[in-house]
């Protein structure tokens, strides 16, 4: 039986306070479920370089710190482990009113297969998801579950096939 924690930090440095804290609190952290966001409604006209800068930092270059730090701490022996990164839809289709979540959040999927395959020899697996208004509190659950430790490296979408229209 593995114990679940679930840190949720957008700023680096709290990145490795949050994961410190986790292993102190519980001895080992088996699964990480990354999920934060930075929105702010801005076409290409709006953005400042430092909203781009904040999008960037919260919704992109935490989460490989956060994958960073939990592998860090999960030993090559122990059997197990999940990485969940929750990204957005955009995506799926033209959302030019939301350029800096749009791109900053683009940048999550595509590294999912890397880090599945850098983590697979330790057991570990690393999926993204895509969440909808509904049902993605079972999906999730059943990713960090014993049950979907063969699903890894993909990207799911749990928005009801609305983006399959």
């Amino acid at each position: 039986m593995h114990e679940r924690v679930v840190i949720v930090t957008g700023a680096s440095r709290r990145t490795a306070i949050g994961a410190a804290a986790a292993r102190e609190a519980f001895g080992h952290v088996d699964a990480l479920v990354a999920n934060h966001a930075r929105s702010s409604t801005q076409d290409l006209e709006g953005p400042t370089a430092a909203e781009l800068h904040l999008s960037w930092a919260l919704n992109t270059r935490a989460t490989p710190l956060l994958v960073q730090a939990f592998a860090a701490q999960h030993e090559d022996t122990r059997r197990g482990g999940r990485v969940l990164l929750l990204t957005s839809g955009q995506h799926h289709g033209a959302t030019p009113a939301e350029l800096p979540r749009t791109a900053s959040e683009a940048a999550l999927h595509e590294p999912t297969r890397s880090l599945a395959v850098h983590l697979a020899p330790r057991g570990a697996t690393v999926d993204c998801i895509d969440p909808g208004p509904h049902d993605t509190a079972r999906l999730i659950a059943w990713r960090l579950s014993d049950e979907a430790d063969w699903v890894t490296g993909r990207t799911t979408a749990s928005d009801g096939g609305w983006s399959s229209r």
